[in-house]
């Protein structure tokens, strides 16, 4: 694995790590959210696997499971373009309320940007956590975002 490679997926890991923060201080000012039990303290536990990751990627000892995985090369590559594209429209798209027209819910609009983030960002940590299982609890904790957000439905 090239050291610019080995860079590029420290950065996304850092980059992950943000963009979830942010959402996840977004989604727990929704009632529906604060009411899950335990929701701060598991997002909270998840914290350290951060850097425990990313000094993972950087001992070169899981270069040849990143590989495998679908994490070097032209695969890399495509996979960042996807994510940065996700991550553009996100940023430009969430500066705004997240709340919808009764202002209780998070509006349609923030939900399909989210949807779509997350699905980027899925593609290349899925393969991560493949090759590097201290990632999954950050996967995990990833897809209890998007059950937060399904959470997140007005009452018919």
């Amino acid at each position: 694995m090239e050291d610019r490679e080995r860079q590029a997926l420290i950065d996304f890991v850092l980059t992950v790590q943000q963009v979830l923060n942010f959402i996840f201080r977004r989604l727990i000012e929704f009632p529906t959210v604060r009411q899950v039990p335990h929701v701060q303290e598991a997002w909270e536990e998840v914290q350290p696997k951060f850097e425990q990751l990313v000094g993972a990627i950087q001992s070169r000892e899981y270069d040849r499971n990143l590989i495998n995985a679908g994490l070097s090369g032209a695969q890399l590559r495509f996979k960042l373009a996807l994510f940065d594209k996700a991550k553009r429209a996100f940023d430009q798209g969430a500066q705004g309320p997240w709340t919808g027209m009764m202002g209780r819910w998070i509006s349609v609009k923030i939900k399909k940007l989210l949807a779509q983030l997350l699905k980027a960002i899925n593609l290349l940590l899925g393969s991560i956590a493949h090759a590097i299982s201290v990632a999954e609890p950050i996967k995990e904790a990833k897809e209890g975002i998007e059950q937060l957000l399904d959470l997140d439905e007005p009452e018919p």
